[in-house]
């Protein structure tokens, strides 16, 4: 369509190819390799203290590589979920987390995976995020994944506690007045099957 109109119209010609090159330069961001990931995601955590080059440069590194990260999406989901569950790491954890959040919808469903980590903190930190992802974007598709960790009798009591705070974020009810997790589940199954909009009524 856009060559068409360079063709009918030559004066949008520059304007319109310039578009035409942006767009490739997003593609192929969007197609990024693993190894790329990887090391965006180790550009997130350098620590200035440790790094050869001023602070500051360091800090632009580490928003660039975020950026980058966040237009990746969803495939960089995986990466970023490594220590998310180490006590001795705040800046590490934070910051992961700041591009995790960032990602917004996108990386909902791959975080509910994470929801049956055996990781206690891991399973925490996940669901702060669901939380407040879901309350950003109105993204109600972890409802039924936080509802079975709530529900489960054998979960911490620290864990169902992040769980509550976010199913009060997402549906601003809290888990005892939700209907069942396996409800949930099977809207989001059956919405997922038939391409409808992929949220979940409280």
């Amino acid at each position: 369509m856009m060559r068409a109109m360079m063709r009918a119209a030559p004066d949008l010609e520059a304007v319109l190819t310039r578009l035409l090159d942006r767009a490739k330069i997003y593609e192929g961001e969007r197609r990024i390799d693993e190894e790329v990931i990887t090391d965006l995601v180790a550009q997130l955590e350098t620590d200035p203290r440790t790094h050869p080059v001023p602070p500051e440069q360091t800090t632009l590194a580490f928003w660039d590589a975020m950026e980058k990260l966040v237009r990746i999406g969803a495939p960089a989901v995986p990466h970023l979920l490594g220590g998310l569950d180490d006590p001795l790491r705040d800046r590490l954890r934070a910051r992961r987390m700041m591009t995790l959040e960032r990602i917004g919808p996108d990386a909902t469903l791959p975080l509910t995976r994470a929801l049956r980590s055996p990781s206690r903190m891991l399973r925490q930190n996940v669901a702060i995020l669901l939380g407040r992802i879901g309350e950003q974007a109105g993204d109600a598709r972890a409802v039924g994944h936080l509802l079975q960790r709530w529900e489960d009798p054998e979960e911490l009591p620290e864990v169902k506690e992040a769980v509550s705070e976010a199913l009060v974020k997402i549906t601003g009810r809290v888990p005892a007045t939700l209907r069942p997790a396996k409800t949930h589940l099977l809207e989001l199954a059956e919405q997922f099957y038939y391409g409808e909009s992929l949220s979940v009524a409280s």
